[in-house]
């Protein structure tokens, strides 16, 4: 069924070799009449004239197709009607018969979810149908009467097709289900648009009635009034100008979030504006300092900082990626927050390091010693740092002397804040008392 969704147009729909699916295929579509060659592709029809009982089974759902365009209807209902007498279809074909129909008429017939409308039938939707088709409707719009003109001038604007054939009222409002159902989720979700889009947002995401959507709910979420015999082309055009900005705004507020993150990320490591040459910067610096880094996350952010192969939109992507551990495709308004305080956090670590690996190459300190940067701030914005470089044949020594001077300590209060006062005033006396000597 799969197969029948995304090669329609191929005999056998593109199935290499001869597994079950095949043997069905022949006996149920092509057999039939039901997949036949018409021109230069395969389609979707009605079944020949020679077979009765296929025939006889197209026009029952055509029938039961014929009610639904007064109101939709369960395809529980329809399975049943066709299990029983004069047709008794099994349940195993059940569903590709009903698949073979609608493709027939996809752009007459919707499938509902729920109570929600179904953009396009795809694999993940049919297996949810066969498992459990009692949530699923159906319905054909054959639009007429009042609205057919306001339809017809909405529909040569809003449909994709290129052709002069008839447009169908679903081929005109498909294309809108389809377009907001691919956008990123972090479109469906933030707040950064105008209150129109976030109005036309809803209505697509949380629509049940389609014809309700063109004729009504849109123009009331674009605040107009709804379509009716009083509509004028002037209403349309006015329509179809706050839809198409509203739509376009939907669409570019993922491409603002990425500029969003690139402007944080290029303040963050102070980089030139041009990006490629702010990517080429960040690259050297992180280059001079991944050897160094211990840290997972951190290593993982320089590593995707240094990363050349990827284009800008997916370099952005991939950074952004490592910072908040979510791909910002999904993110929500609250990610933009905890991006800009991890980012934060890992930059000033980056930094730091970066300060690190400066004076060691100045000074040519060797692996056989270990640098520690110390760094104090405090309440009135004095700020005291230190880079202390431990040569590791010394630590023993160091680490006695530390254990005694921990236990003077304990002894002397056991209080954690007093405690970490007296480290605190002790380590700002050896940083200005080694800066006065010139020592490191």
């Amino acid at each position: 069924m799969e197969q029948m969704i995304k090669s329609p147009e191929i005999r056998g729909f593109g199935i290499k070799g001869t597994p079950p699916a095949m043997s069905i295929y022949f006996s149920v579509l092509e057999h039939t009449g039901l997949h036949y060659e018409r021109g230069s592709s395969f389609g979707f029809g009605f079944p020949s004239h020679d077979n009765a009982h296929m025939k006889s089974l197209w026009e029952g759902m055509d029938g039961f197709l014929s009610l639904t365009e007064q109101g939709r209807r369960s395809i529980t209902d329809l399975f049943e009607i066709l299990k029983k007498p004069p047709y008794g279809v099994r349940m195993g074909i059940l569903p590709i018969v009903l698949l073979a129909r609608i493709l027939q008429d996809l752009s007459e017939i919707a499938i509902y979810e729920d109570g929600l409308f179904v953009p396009e039938p795809n694999a993940a939707v049919l297996e949810r149908i066969i498992k459990a088709p009692q949530r699923f409707e159906i319905q054909r719009y054959r639009i007429s009467g009042a609205r057919k003109d306001i339809f017809e001038r909405l529909a040569a604007i809003l449909s994709r097709s290129n052709d002069n054939k008839k447009v169908s009222f679903l081929d005109a409002v498909r294309p809108l289900f389809q377009f907001i159902a691919k956008l990123p989720s972090y479109c469906h979700t933030t707040q950064s648009v105008s209150e129109s889009a976030r109005n036309v947002r809803y209505v697509l995401l949380n629509a049940r009635e389609p014809h309700k959507v063109l004729f009504e709910e849109l123009p009331k979420a674009l605040s107009l009034k709804p379509f009716d015999l009083s509509s004028s082309n002037q209403q349309t055009d006015e329509f179809l100008k706050k839809l198409k900005e509203a739509l376009i705004n939907l669409q570019k507020s993922y491409d603002k979030l990425l500029s969003d993150i690139e402007q944080r990320l290029k303040k963050a490591f102070l980089l030139p504006k041009n990006l490629n040459d702010a990517r080429r910067i960040i690259k050297q610096r992180g280059y001079e300092i991944v050897q160094m880094i211990a840290d997972v996350k951190l290593k993982a952010f320089v590593l995707r900082l240094s990363d050349d192969s990827l284009d800008e939109r997916k370099w952005l992507e991939s950074v952004a990626m490592v910072v908040v551990s979510k791909p910002p495709a999904k993110w929500d308004d609250h990610d933009i927050m905890r991006f800009e305080i991890q980012l934060n956090d890992l930059s000033g670590q980056f930094k730091r390091i970066e300060e690190i690996a400066a004076e060691r190459k100045i000074k040519g300190i060797g692996e056989d010693i270990r640098s520690v940067l110390l760094g104090l701030t405090d309440d009135l914005g004095g700020e005291y740092r230190q880079l202390v470089h431990i040569n590791k044949k010394d630590e023993n020594r160091i680490n006695t002397l530390a254990v005694e001077l921990i236990n003077h300590l304990k002894s002397a209060t056991n209080d954690y804040n007093d405690q970490s006062a007296i480290v605190t005033e002790l380590t700002k006396y050896i940083m200005l008392n080694s800066t006065k000597r010139g020592d490191d």
